[in-house]
């Protein structure tokens, strides 16, 4: 069944859709930004061992550094606009996200292909 919920759950996963990307590449450019401008902190962040003893863990390190702050000690307005933006994406994902879920619950049958269906 075709239905005003139907472009409301498509702009909602476009959203989600977005936001994760957004969010990827802004801590990809942190994460290169750190490591460019930075490399004191970036060795100390990427030493530490999260989860294993081997494999490629920096994106790890980064986004627990991303997510503790200590980036702001470092007084680099570039990096904090990066972090600001990843915030953002996030924050828009995770919206996008939790509204399509209150979406189904509300309208379980909205179909897409009914739009199009004649």
């Amino acid at each position: 069944m075709c239905s005003a919920f139907s472009f409301v759950y498509v702009v909602l996963f476009l959203s989600a859709a977005a936001g994760g990307l957004v969010a990827a590449l802004y801590e990809g450019k942190f994460a290169s930004r750190l490591s460019a401008n930075h490399p004191g902190t970036w060795r100390t962040i990427t030493a530490r061992k999260m989860l294993f003893n081997d494999g490629d863990q920096d994106g790890a390190a980064t986004v627990l550094y991303l997510w503790s702050g200590g980036y702001r000690e470092l007084d680099d307005v570039t990096l904090n606009s990066y972090a600001t933006r990843v915030f953002a994406a996030m924050a828009l994902f995770v919206l996008a996200l939790v509204g399509s879920l209150l979406m189904g619950s509300v309208a379980p049958d909205i179909s897409l292909l009914a739009c199009f269906h004649r």
